[in-house]
C-alpha cells in the first residue's frame, strides 16, 4: 500500500488553535507547536500542520486535500508568494523494516506516531527549502548594497527603504529559529526502535543535518550584515545631527557679531 505525502509552506506562522473544528476533521494529537488531525486505520488520511507555517497531508485524495488546502490558507493570511511544496510517498509493507530514500520510506505499518514522524520531518524540509529561498534572496539583495559601498563609499537609498530591509532580515531570522527550533528527535522516537530509525533514515533523505548547517552558516552571515547597516543608519542620524547643531552654533555666532558690529538703531 502507498500513502501520497504532500507539504506545503508558507512565510508566516499559522495559528493551529481549534484547527480541527477549522477544517472539519477530528484531532488524534496536538502540542503547542503543531496537531495531527485524521482518521486512523489501514487506509488513515491525516493532515499534520504546524505553527511555523508548513501542512502537511498523507493519505488524501487530490480533491480533498485542494479543498481542505485552500482552508489553511485562508488561516494563513494574505500570501505575498506562492508556497513551496514538497511531495513524498509512504510505502506500508507488512513484516519489513523501515529504509528511506529521497522520495519514499518503507515501513511496517502505518500509526499515529509513525504520521508525527514522517510530516515532522517532510514538515521541516519544506519549511527550510522556503527558508532557503528567501535567505538566497535576502544575500543577494545585501550584496548590492555592500558593492554600492564599495564604489562609492556611502548608502545613498532612503532611510525608509534600508530600515524596511533590515526588519525583512530580522523577521527572517527569527521564522527560521522557529522553525529550526524543532530539530530534536521526538519524544515518541526515544523508546521505540521504529520511530526512531523511521526519524534517523528520514533526516538523512533529506539531509536535515547539512542544510541546517549551510543555512546556519547564511543566516550569521545576514545577521552581522544587518548589524553593519544598523550601525550605518545610525552613522548617518548621527552625523544629520551634528551639521544640524553645527549650523545653530553658526547662526549664534553670526547673530552675536550682527549684534556687536552692528547694533540695531
Amino acid at each position: 500500500m502507498k500513502l501520497r505525502v504532500s507539504a506545503y509552506a508558507v512565510p508566516v506562522s499559522v495559528p493551529i488553535v481549534n484547527f480541527g473544528e477549522k477544517l472539519g476533521l477530528p484531532e488524534l494529537t496536538k502540542d503547542r507547536k503543531h496537531v495531527v488531525l485524521g482518521e486512523d486505520g489501514e487506509r488513515g488520511r491525516y493532515v499534520v500542520a504546524y505553527d511555523f507555517g508548513a501542512v502537511i497531508f498523507i493519505g488524501e485524495t487530490e480533491a480533498a486535500e485542494k479543498q481542505l488546502l485552500e482552508r489553511w490558507f485562508a488561516l494563513s493570511g494574505k500570501r505575498t508568494r506562492e508556497p513551496t511544496t514538497e511531495d513524498f510517498t509512504i510505502v506500508v509493507e507488512p513484516g519489513s523494516k523501515v529504509a528511506a530514500t529521497f522520495d519514499a520510506i518503507q515501513v511496517p505499518e502505518i500509526t499515529t506516531p509513525l504520521v508525527d514522524i514522517v510530516a515532522l520531518v517532510v514538515g521541516q524540509s519544506v519549511a527550510m527549502e522556503h527558508i532557503e529561498t528567501e535567505v538566497d534572496a535576502t544575500l543577494l539583495r545585501l550584496e548590492t548594497y555592500s558593492e554600492a559601498l564599495r564604489l562609492r563609499g556611502d548608502y545613498r537609498g532612503t532611510k525608509r527603504e534600508l530600515l524596511r530591509f533590515i526588519g525583512t532580515g530580522l523577521s527572517l531570522s527569527n521564522r527560521a529559529v522557529l522553525t529550526l527550533s524543532i530539530l530534536d528527535p521526538p519524544l515518541s522516537s526515544w523508546n521505540d526502535e521504529t520511530l526512531d530509525r523511521a526519524h534517523r533514515v528520514l533526516r538523512d533523505a533529506f539531509g536535515v543535518e547539512e542544510r541546517y548547517r549551510a543555512l546556519d552558516h547564511k543566516l550569521t552571515k545576514i545577521q552581522g550584515s544587518l548589524e553593519l547597516l544598523v550601525d550605518l543608519v545610525q552613522h548617518k542620524r548621527a552625523q544629520l545631527l551634528e551639521g544640524v547643531v553645527i549650523a545653530l552654533i553658526a547662526v549664534e555666532i553670526v547673530l552675536f557679531f550682527v549684534e556687536r558690529y552692528w547694533p540695531a538703531p
